[in-house]
């Protein structure tokens, strides 16, 4: 099983340079790898709420807002993954 930092690095990556270049992404995802939350904790059916998430990560400083813009930027994410595997 990869550890978190593995398992992020796509949804890292596609922040970094297709969803928003030059946001604070490293420090985001540096607090999620602190508490060793992996991608499989982010549900792929549904929107994780914010608070859920905040809740994940209790040694890190995880704002509402960062962690709502991190819960919708997976929902698109994850969507975006699935029409790219139905089209192939």
């Amino acid at each position: 099983m990869p550890n978190a930092s593995t398992s992020l690095s796509p949804f890292q990556r596609w922040c970094e340079t297709e969803y928003r270049p030059g946001y604070h992404w490293d420090e985001v995802f540096g607090m999620l790898r602190k508490d060793d939350v992996g991608i499989d904790l982010f549900p792929i059916k549904k929107k994780m709420k914010p608070a859920k998430l905040i809740s994940l990560c209790p040694s890190s400083n995880l704002k509402e807002a960062t962690g709502e813009r991190l819960c919708k930027t997976h929902t698109r994410w994850a969507r975006k993954r699935a029409k790219a595997s139905k089209s192939t």
